[in-house]
């Protein structure tokens, strides 16, 4: 059986969780490899897991990254819901060389609710800009929304665990 392409960049959240000092129990919920998300379902709390592969390559050439995410009316309704359990967003701002430097932009439902819009009528996009020796930055627009620290997945202290 092949490997699919998503599957190796979600592969790297599920490694960061499941390597930790803590064993936890992960399994999937919901998954549309077409549109590039899946929803981990993770004791009492989800995690929504979308990738990019290609980062804008006039900023890398400053010394910067940047990964631009598009989401669905459907993907924003699921990151959204309420009522259900909290949903974390890892964004895996990847490259096609692996070799090369790579990022997860770990975003807490606080983060998320800051971020996204409530709104699902349309498409939203943000940005997720790397630099070196700073913070992840979160654009929508040209507007940081929210700084986010590079290791934020691995601190991540797992409710209910």
């Amino acid at each position: 059986m092949s490997i699919k392409h998503f599957e190796v960049f979600h592969g790297i959240a599920l490694t960061k969780l499941i390597r930790n000092e803590k064993p936890v129990s992960v399994s999937l919920i919901e998954t549309k490899p077409a549109e590039d998300w899946q929803v981990y379902g993770i004791i009492d709390v989800d995690l929504f897991v979308k990738h990019r592969t290609k980062s804008n390559s006039q900023v890398r050439k400053k010394g910067r990254q940047s990964w631009q995410f598009t989401f669905s009316p459907h993907e924003i309704s699921r990151i959204n819901k309420k009522g259900a359990r909290p949903v974390y967003v890892a964004l895996i701002c990847g490259q096609q060389n692996i070799r090369d430097e790579m990022e997860i932009c770990f975003l807490k439902p606080e983060q998320v609710k800051g971020i996204f819009p409530s709104a699902v009528d349309k498409t939203f996009s943000l940005t997720v800009r790397s630099e070196e020796g700073h913070s992840l930055k979160i654009f929508v627009g040209r507007k940081v929304r929210d700084i986010i620290s590079r290791n934020a997945i691995e601190k991540w202290e797992i409710p209910g665990r």
